[in-house]
């Protein structure tokens, strides 16, 4: 993408914008942080937090402060236990002495006084003006307009392949869905099974920073033997999130068929995984109640390809459009970055004045794009998946009110 091809995008993003009570509050808000000057307690702010990171005291203060955070996790989970007292008032006495540390330790450092000063300062300009409000209002606003957190992305994405025909008791059980997705995975299954399969939601086997969406197993022969995974989906509402979602599941898929090749260990060690290479897990299907196990045997399937990439038995469920140079998340960053500059978004401004600007937003967005090689475009992995004859690895679910079961949901690769 050029930049003159990307400043006509990014007007038609910032054109659009103004649609969304999201961008025009952001706007808004940008409007009253010029004219209250706030920028300058901001940069004072910056300057503060910088000096105190680099002070000599920080490491210390760091220390205490993450005694302090373990010490109140503690005593938050003796509270839940039942006959913890002893442990809870053992909690309780190192999180009072954890803190005791972390006040003086931090009173007797002179960057971190200057930092909280600025602090201060910052927060009550924003209080007397109004800004704070405004940013309470534009939480909001996001949440009410599915510019949230993932956790909500989570909910959005599994009413996604809820077919429409369904009786509105049924489509809100977890069963429907997972119906709906097992039958249209099990359809495109090369290999006979020998044994039932089960379709699993949110699977993570320990893993801390991913998680499989969907997993369609073959069950083991006895309840305690591992499971063999048939194919691995992810449901994503967004086609342009599919990009994105295709390249970090290569490093899943690599780490837990055991490429060490394919990714740094270092990056999976967790109380599960000492070494940083996947063994064995056991998943627990609070749906049905019952436990599955997995082991490096377990994705026996998984293989890359000659492009170097896992494509066989990975699967995307999404809706039918247009998708967009860059993934939901990013395209919500762009959004939010042109709110904030001064220019771009006033429909009266001659486009001359905002390049400079635009230049600078052109090298963010290419950045993300290239991602250093290792993330594509949805445009990209659909191109893969065609030419490598995997087009039914790509499917387009109903979308809300048209009737269409299970059995027929159409693949339009």
């Amino acid at each position: 993408m050029t930049p003159a091809q990307f400043a006509g995008w990014a007007r038609d993003v910032a054109e659009r914008g103004w649609e969304d009570p999201v961008f025009r509050k952001r706007v808004a808000i940008r409007a009253l942080l010029e004219e209250t000057g706030a920028s300058g307690f901001e940069a004072a702010l910056d300057a503060a937090k910088a000096a105190y990171a680099a002070c000599a005291q920080r490491p210390a203060i760091a220390a205490v402060e993450e005694a302090a955070l373990s010490a109140d996790k503690a005593a938050a989970l003796a509270q839940k236990r039942a006959n913890a007292t002893a442990k809870l008032a053992e909690a309780d006495a190192q999180l009072r002495a954890a803190k005791d540390t972390e006040d003086q330790l931090r009173g007797e450092c002179a960057e971190y006084g200057k930092m909280a000063k600025a602090q201060a300062e910052l927060d009550a300009l924003y209080d007397s003006t109004g800004i704070t409000a405004e940013m309470e209002k534009l939480r909001k606003l996001k949440v009410q307009h599915g510019h949230h957190t993932r956790q909500a992305g989570i909910d959005t994405e599994q009413q996604s392949y809820t077919t429409a025909d369904v009786e509105p008791a049924r489509a809100a059980a977890a069963e429907a869905p997972r119906d709906d997705v097992a039958s249209v995975l099990q359809a495109h299954l090369k290999q006979p099974c020998e044994r039932p399969v089960a379709l699993l939601r949110n699977v993570s086997l320990g893993m801390h920073s991913a998680e499989l969406d969907l997993v369609l197993v073959q069950r083991g022969e006895t309840p305690t033997s591992p499971v063999e995974v048939l194919a691995v989906a992810e449901v994503k509402h967004n086609i342009s999130d599919v990009g994105e979602a295709f390249s970090h599941y290569q490093k899943t898929l690599a780490w837990l068929t055991g490429d060490k090749s394919k990714y740094d260990p270092a990056n999976y060690k967790n109380k599960f995984y000492r070494q940083g290479h996947f063994t064995k897990a056991t998943h627990k299907d609070t749906a049905m109640h019952e436990s599955f196990v997995f082991a490096l045997g377990s994705f026996r399937r998984f293989c890359a390809d000659r492009d170097g990439y896992f494509m066989e038995g990975l699967y995307f469920c999404t809706k039918e459009g247009t998708p967009q140079p860059l993934h939901s998340g990013a395209l919500a960053i762009l959004q939010s970055r042109l709110a904030g500059h001064t220019d771009i978004p006033r429909r009266d401004v001659a486009p001359a004045v905002a390049e400079a600007q635009l230049l600078e937003l052109h090298a963010w967005a290419l950045a993300i794009l290239r991602g250093g090689g290792s993330v594509l475009t949805t445009y990209q992995v659909l191109a893969l998946y065609l030419r490598h004859g995997l087009a039914d690895h790509i499917v387009f679910l109903p979308h809300e009110g048209h009737d269409v079961d299970s059995d027929s949901a159409t693949n339009k690769s």
